[in-house]
């Protein structure tokens, strides 16, 4: 209920600044939404059958996911009461949990699961600079460099401003070293908040052929993370444009707008894009505010710096948290998000008596990437936006608690082939000496892991239809 007065409020302030795109607003704050009309590929009742929670102790509360060699990557809770004290998007920032203040601290830890040997382990953050908080609550991302060492930017919700930090891990081993902050000036230095700065980062993408030296990075908000300013409402329900994505190159230590196409957006949270597929640049961005995947391609000036050029819009419906790329081929985007976003901070506050909860779960949809700028019509180069499949709802939260990452994990081709022959022999279709035509494109099937914001443990969904 903590919602309903402000939201009340500030929709007839939203109603001034977005009077043609009401509709929008209320289509996506979903109060008029029948979720049961919405046809999906996988209902929960199937879901509730092939879907394990897995690791619940040690995979508490993981916010966003990667997929680097067989290894899934994730920045989770030491304990629910994090989330529900110090959540700096949704304006949760009670700051009797810091250290400084004589609490517990924010003690957020980085998890790597062996997706062969279905072993979790802890990564020991070593270097770390002392005595400083470790809330590693949002977005994150990883490259590969020389010898198969990993690069991390892990974005850490500090309490006087969010930092990037930068950390080095071997795989194989227990330990990710802390190699340097990003110097990123803090919101009262600056002349104006604006571009490029990022005072409200969410989410990291390391650019691909740049030795993990430059990133872009998305910026949520404008106003600072505080739930009682009237500035960050109107952002939120007027759905404004006070929010953009900047670029930063570790050789001059410098920050840019990532282009004029990345500026002035609704709330841009998750990004992603290729990591295997070095030919491929595009760049997958969720604009939360508008309900919509942003699809950039990555140009280069003649420095070597690297920005964005928006090239399509793919409308979702919901408000997409992270946006991923199937592993490994990255032939299809998965972007999962709130369904009852009126919900979501209410829900997080009240982690620690779910009895209060109001419901908050998941939805999920995907496009193939294939079809991205395909289908060209009109005379001025439109083209067709992908066809987007919703695969599961669960707006009530039955299965889902706050989703904010799901990766799609692909059989290999010899366990498609196997599951295909398996299939064929039960419909006694084939015999023994039938060949099967199984390539990379007729795959089926795979995992798909969900996490959520406050949930128990990493659901894996064995054999979800690819």
């Amino acid at each position: 209920m903590g919602y309903i007065v402000p939201l009340v409020f500030v929709a007839l302030f939203a109603v001034a600044f977005q009077l043609l795109d009401i509709s929008r607003t209320i289509t996506l704050i979903a109060f008029t939404t029948d979720f049961d009309k919405i046809a999906v590929v996988a209902p929960l009742a199937q879901l509730k059958d092939t879907c394990e929670l897995k690791y619940p102790d040690l995979l508490l509360g993981c916010e966003k996911i990667q997929i680097v060699n067989d290894v899934l990557y994730a920045t989770c809770l030491s304990d629910l009461e994090a989330r529900a004290k110090w959540s700096g998007p949704v304006g949760l920032l009670d700051d009797s949990i810091l250290r400084v203040n004589g609490g517990k601290g924010l003690n957020s830890r980085i998890m790597a699961w062996d997706l062969k040997s279905d072993e979790v382990k802890e990564l020991l953050v070593t270097n770390f600079p002392k005595d400083t908080e470790r809330a590693f609550q949002v977005g994150f991302d990883i490259a590969q460099i020389d010898e198969g060492k990993l690069i991390f930017y892990i974005i850490n919700m500090l309490p006087t401003t969010p930092v990037i930090q930068k950390f080095i891990h071997v795989p194989g081993q227990r330990s990710i070293k802390y190699l340097s902050t990003l110097p990123i000036p803090a919101p009262e230095t600056l002349d104006k908040v604006g571009f490029p700065y990022v005072p409200n980062p969410n989410d990291v993408y390391i650019i691909p052929g740049t030795d993990a030296t430059q990133i872009f990075v998305t910026n949520d908000h404008a106003s600072v993370p505080d739930h009682t300013a009237l500035s960050r409402k109107l952002e939120e329900y007027g759905r404004l444009k006070r929010s953009w994505i900047s670029s930063y190159s570790e050789k001059d230590g410098t920050w840019k707008s990532a282009g004029p196409d990345a500026q002035r957006l609704r709330m841009v949270n998750g990004i992603t894009g290729p990591r295997y597929n070095k030919d491929r640049n595009y760049v997958y961005v969720s604009e939360l505010g508008d309900g919509q995947v942003l699809i950039y391609k990555r140009v280069q000036d003649a420095t070597g710096r690297w920005g964005l050029e928006l090239k399509q819009k793919v409308p979702v419906d919901f408000l997409g948290d992270n946006p991923t790329l199937s592993y490994p081929d990255e032939e299809d985007l998965y972007i999962i998000g709130h369904p009852t976003p009126a919900n979501v901070k209410d829900h997080m506050a009240l982690a620690l008596e779910p009895e209060k909860q109001p419901t908050s779960g998941g939805r999920a949809a995907r496009f193939a990437t294939s079809q991205v700028e395909g289908g060209f019509f009109g005379t001025k180069g439109e083209t067709a936006a992908p066809t987007v499949e919703n695969l599961f709802v669960d707006a009530a939260g039955v299965m889902f608690n706050v989703s904010s990452t799901a990766v799609f994990y692909k059989h290999p081709v010899e366990e498609a082939e196997k599951e295909l022959r398996e299939d064929a022999e039960e419909a006694e279709e084939v015999d023994d000496e039938v060949e099967l035509d199984v390539g990379v494109g007729n795959l089926r099937k795979g995992d798909l892991f969900v996490t959520g914001l406050l949930q128990k443990g990493i659901y894996r969904c064995k054999n979800f239809p690819a």
